[in-house]
């Protein structure tokens, strides 16, 4: 009996901890995809802005660490690209479609960054992958 009720104990604390854990990855993304998305469109940002995409970037890459989704780590990669980490945001973007093929929306932001990184190989790929995953009607 009383090992029953330490194992049913446990397995309350592990969802517990799991619940806890998939609320701090929202939290993050929320927070870290809110700032990004005010910052989308700089080319050069101010040094106020600058902040706010850094404090994005570190919220989105704490996210992407807690969250299988790799939504967040895109847009980890898109705003250090803003950020002007070229080289680091390509290797995040191949990374991540590396790990995930056949993720259309990954693929459309891959496109974006490979654009902004004047990298044909990558566009061509990135493309390539689109039309395969979204072949046009």
């Amino acid at each position: 009996m009383k090992l029953k009720r330490a194992l049913a104990a446990a397995a309350a604390l592990l969802v517990a901890a799991w619940l806890a854990i998939g609320l701090r990855a929202t939290v993050l993304e929320e927070r870290g995809t809110e700032q990004f998305e005010e910052g989308l469109t700089l080319t050069h940002p101010t040094p106020e802005q600058a902040h706010t995409l850094r404090r994005a970037a570190h919220d989105l890459d704490r996210a992407s660490w807690l969250n299988p989704d790799r939504v967040p780590r895109m847009h980890y990669a898109q705003t250090i690209l803003i950020l002007g980490e070229k080289r680091r945001a390509g290797e995040i973007a191949r990374e991540v479609t590396r790990q995930e093929p056949d993720n259309l929306e990954v693929w459309r932001m891959a496109l974006g960054i490979a654009l902004a990184l004047r990298d044909r190989g990558f566009q061509a790929e990135a493309r390539r992958h689109i039309r395969e995953l979204s072949p046009p009607a």
